[in-house]
């Protein structure tokens, strides 16, 4: 954390490592206004349609001691002054003006529960989750679409990827009680540069706040199908990121 997530128009031919250079010029604006130890960030880079503008999107959780080995006891806040600081000098990177139009977006997310998955401390099936909606974004690296032969960009519907997932799908329904109405949303995508192997995203939206120990329960959940189903092979790199509700959003 934080992540930094650059979308980029699909006309736009310009050669990845320069793609990677935007994002990693904008990480090292974040970690240093932010003070943010320099080992925690992760670039993406997508995709997008001809007709949208370039962005580049920096997410971070906020609101608890994150960074408890180089600030014990500090909680990271840091408030909108300093994070519109942010965009704005992220919006002036020399390498970011030359790829107009542009946008830049820092998103804050508060009671969330990031880890990598041979981090995660096994805990009790959870009781008492309730979430009316639910979607699972996961973000497949280029050397894992390589490795498992997929052939093309991933789609939901391909039937390699979708049976390999959609055991998380499933798993997840029956942690959140899918019997009452509960949806759980599956989206998969193939980022042209991505650090991790496998990047999963589950947003929940709730009536009431989860604790802290249940989204690190729905991720030990996760984590569970992911080895039951082979996918958390030794070597391979993947992280898990529950979110609750709604980002607080700079923009510039």
């Amino acid at each position: 954390m934080p992540i930094c997530i650059l979308r980029v128009p699909k006309n736009y031919e310009l050669a990845e490592a320069r793609l990677r250079e935007v994002c990693t010029q904008a990480l090292e604006v974040t970690l240093k206004t932010l003070r943010i130890p320099d080992w925690d960030q992760e670039i993406r880079v997508e995709r997008v349609g001809s007709d949208k503008e370039t962005e580049v999107i920096i997410s971070f959780t906020a609101g608890g001691v994150e960074y408890p080995d180089e600030h014990p006891d500090e909680i990271f806040d840091p408030n909108k002054e300093l994070k519109q600081k942010v965009a704005e000098q992220i919006s002036n990177l020399p390498e970011l003006t030359q790829l107009q139009p542009h946008k830049v977006r820092l998103e804050t997310w508060r009671n969330s529960f990031f880890t990598e998955v041979e981090s995660i401390t096994a805990l009790p099936s959870p009781e008492g989750v309730s979430a009316t909606n639910c979607k699972i974004s996961i973000a497949l690296s280029p050397a894992y679409i390589a490795e498992t032969q997929i052939g093309g960009p991933p789609e939901q519907e391909s039937p390699m990827v979708g049976k390999e997932f959609a055991v998380l799908k499933s798993g997840l329904e029956n942690v959140l009680g899918n019997e009452n109405g509960h949806t759980v949303e599956l989206a998969i995508s193939g980022p042209v540069i991505a650090d991790t192997d496998i990047s999963i995203d589950v947003d929940l939206k709730s009536e009431k706040a989860l604790t802290a120990e249940q989204l690190e329960t729905i991720a030990n959940t996760v984590e569970l199908q992911l080895r039951s189903s082979g996918l958390a092979k030794e070597g391979r790199v993947i992280t898990i990121w529950v979110k609750q509700g709604e980002a607080e959003v700079t923009r510039v």
